[in-house]
């Protein structure tokens, strides 16, 4: 009788190398690192919205650079956590980062895009 492959679609093919891995993890990894310092001057410039009708459209990208590295990190904790483990969930949590991601340039759009009076 033979063995199954495992569960996963990809089970009996070759993985992706190193390198394309390391190229797969770094978009959703600089995206984390570069909100942080923004973060900072996001805050610095809260007076200038505060009592504004775009005073929303700011808060909502507060939120979008507080939410993403918090998000970011939990999900890269589970997927080291579940690789370590050898748990089928390694590819759901890199897409959930993935999605993450989009979510985020999304949400920044939208509130770059709101908060520039060239657009309005």
């Amino acid at each position: 009788m033979a063995q199954s492959g495992g569960a996963a679609p990809a089970a009996g093919r070759q993985g992706h190398s190193k390198w394309t891995q390391f190229l797969l993890a770094l978009p959703p990894l600089l995206a984390a690192m570069a909100s942080m310092p923004l973060l900072l001057v996001w805050i610095m410039g809260a007076s200038a919205f505060a009592g504004t009708a775009d005073e929303d459209v700011f808060s909502l990208g507060f939120y979008g650079l507080i939410l993403y590295p918090a998000a970011y990190l939990t999900l890269v904790t589970l997927q080291v956590l579940s690789a370590w483990l050898k748990w089928p969930l390694v590819n759901l949590f890199h897409s959930l980062i993935w999605l993450c991601l989009a979510a985020f340039a999304g949400t920044m759009s939208y509130v770059l895009m709101g908060l520039d009076p060239f657009w309005a």
